[in-house]
Parts: structure tokens; sequence; C-alpha cells
């Protein structure tokens, strides 16, 4: 009986040492499969000032979905010298801009160059989409200094809200730190370089929670991570969180500011600028506001976020500020919110556009380019430079 405890007892204790050992080279394989990930990402995209830019590795045929060129745009390839008879556009902006939601046929920057051409026959437009993922009004400020300005455009047109709008937050699972005016605290696609313990968690002290355990929870739990945007996945996450009432925005003033700067940017580099309001499908009588992306997971403190009667607010002032910095200033102003209804139609989600929705922005820019006799003033399509 004796040696029956025994052996059973050393079994036992082989298959829990086994187990450990087993639990620890999942941990570490799980580690070490989310470090190549993120190598692999950063290899591909990472810039040391602007976070990331467009994937050096997409198709840049023209008929591919993303036609990145030499320039790390979105567009056909483009010379720094200038050629007679061109009008040249650069657009500035987040993924909306991109078009990351979209082929490059159904991103708003081609639809307005195709629609130029046509227009103008005699003069080569050149639309560039200098657009990018995560991108606020500080990234568009950076990137038309380091990586637009040399190529002389005759016309800038920027616009981003929501993603300014999301830096008044510190959700834990992109942020580090309280808010700060220069958007420091907000590592967005970085933020996971920080390493395994950014990864969204339930405990209270994340590195006593290894990876090993969170896949646990999430294949049998199903427990709702902030890095998966189906719209199930969003419905669990808002679940375990409560809306509440946001009237004060803290980055409106660091909004505000960068678009100042990059007005007075391109005015001093005697580049044409206008500023644009930024479509959004948020409606107070929306009847699925579980599914929304941006409140949840951009917005959200890992306890609360903002009701969609703040993410409606919130939205209006800042593109009202939008506005009243390109009037203050000088710049142009195209209201884009105006122009695309508020309607799933032409939302992929709550500020992506879907093709039909990109027309309608490509349309109000081109009736204001228009208006203005941009193409015909312009010194380049005169053939004088």
């Amino acid at each position: 009986m004796e040696d029956r405890l025994t052996r059973r007892f050393r079994w036992l204790t082989i298959a829990f040492v086994a187990t450990v050992i087993a639990i620890f080279v999942l941990e570490l394989a799980l580690q070490t499969a989310y470090a190549r990930r993120l190598y692999a990402q950063a290899r591909l995209r990472l810039h040391p000032f602007l976070q990331i830019v467009p994937s050096a590795s997409g198709d840049g045929s023209p008929a591919g979905p993303d036609h990145i060129n030499t320039y790390r745009f979105r567009g056909d390839d483009i010379a720094i010298p200038r050629q007679p008879k061109s009008f040249r556009i650069f657009t500035l902006g987040g993924s909306t801009t991109l078009g990351v939601r979209n082929t490059y046929i159904e991103s708003y920057p081609f639809k307005l160059e195709q629609a130029l051409q046509a227009r103008y026959p005699a003069v080569k437009i050149e639309v560039q989409n200098a657009g990018g993922d995560w991108y606020s009004t500080a990234h568009m400020l950076i990137n038309y200094q380091l990586r637009v300005r040399r190529f002389r455009p005759d016309l800038v047109i920027a616009f981003e809200a929501v993603n300014d709008l999301c830096r008044s937050f510190s959700p834990p699972w992109f942020s580090h730190v309280p808010f700060q005016p220069d958007y420091s605290h907000y590592l967005g696609p970085q933020a996971r370089f920080l390493g395994p313990e950014m990864e969204f968690s339930s405990s209270a002290d994340r590195f006593l929670d290894p990876l090993t355990v969170r896949l646990a929870r999430r294949l049998i739990a199903r427990e709702p991570s902030p890095y998966r945007w189906g719209a199930e996945d969003l419905r669990r996450l808002a679940a375990t969180m409560q809306p509440r009432r946001i009237e004060r925005f803290p980055s409106l003033q660091s909004f505000h500011d960068f678009h100042e700067l990059l007005i007075r940017s391109a005015r001093a580099d005697g580049v044409a600028i206008a500023l644009a309001s930024q479509p959004f499908v948020y409606r107070s009588d929306m009847t699925d506001q579980a599914s929304l992306l941006f409140p949840t997971v951009f917005c959200s403190d890992g306890r609360q976020y903002p009701s969609l009667d703040s993410m409606v607010g919130g939205m209006r002032l800042f593109n009202a500020e939008a506005r009243r910095v390109a009037e203050a200033n000088g710049a142009g102003f195209i209201d884009f919110e105006a122009a695309v209804p508020k309607a799933w139609e032409f939302f992929a989600d709550d500020v992506h556009l879907k093709g039909g929705g990109n027309e309608l922005v490509a349309r109000a820019a081109i009736e204001w380019i228009v208006t203005h006799r941009l193409v015909e003033s312009s010194p380049y399509a005169g053939g004088q430079r």
C-alpha cells in the first residue's frame, strides 16, 4: 500500500512539474511570437517622429489595394522638381484620409485627382495622399515639415478631429501617463513596445497575469479585448464599462495650436491650405451604440467611456474649432461633415468612410477648389515657374 501511494505521489509530482514546465515554455513561446509580430511591423512601418508611415510592403501598382509610392505616400510616383503646367495637392490627415478601409481607387484623394484632371485636361493634376494611421494634428504638422514641404505643393488639404479628440483620454492599452498637451501620453500603435503588460487585462496586477492566463481567458471565457474590433467584440467590451457624460476635452487647445502652426508653416512656404471638418456617423438617436469603435477603444479609461451624446458634442466642438482657426489665420475651410449624411450607407465605422462617402468628400473639395479658382491662379499651372 505504501509503495503504491509513493508511486502515485511520484507520478503526480512529475505531472505537476511537467505541467509547470509546459506552461513556462508556452509563455515564452507566446512572448516570443508577440515580439516577432511587433518587430515585423516595426521593420515595415516605424518612423522615429511619426510613429508609423504607410507600409513599404504594400502593392504599389495602380490596380493594387494600397498603391504606396517611393516616398511612402499613397499615389503615383512623384518627382520633387515641379513640371510646368501642373497642379499639386497634398492631403494631410489620419486613417480617414489615408483610406484604410478603402482600396486606392475608393480613397477620396484618388477621386479628387481623377475629377480635377477631367475638369482641367490641359494641366497635370497630382494628388498625393499623405495621411497616416493614428495621425493627429501634431502628426500632420510634423508630416508637413519633414515629408511634404520639399515637394512644393500648390495646395494642402488637412482634416482630422476624432484622433485629436481621443488624445483627451488615456486608455490603459494605448497610454502610459495622464494627458499631456504634446500628446506624448498617447503612444497609440507603439504602446505595445512597452511589452506584454500593455495587453488588455482584467487583472489589477498585470505583472502577475501572464500571456498564458490571458490566452486561456480569451479562449474559454471569451474575455473582450480592445485589439479586436468586430461588432460582437465591441459590444462585449462596452458591457465591461459604463458610459459617462464628457463635456471638457483637454486636447482641444492642442488641436487649435497645432492647426495654427500648420497654417503658418504652409503660408510661409507660399502654399495654399484648407482645413476641413471631419464627417462622423454619431447621432443622438442611434440604436446600436455598443458596436461603436472609438468611445470604448480609444477614449475609455478601462472603466468608463464617453456617452454617445459626448461623442456627438465632442466632434461638433472640434469641427467648429477647425473652422475658427482657419478663419482666424487666413486659411480656407471645407465642410466635409456637412457633405456626408450620417448614415451607415456612407460609413464603414464611426468615422471611416466607404467609397460613396469619399465621393461626397471629394466633390466638396473640388467645389471649393473651383470656386476659389486655385488651378487657374497657380503659377505652376500657368507655366511661370
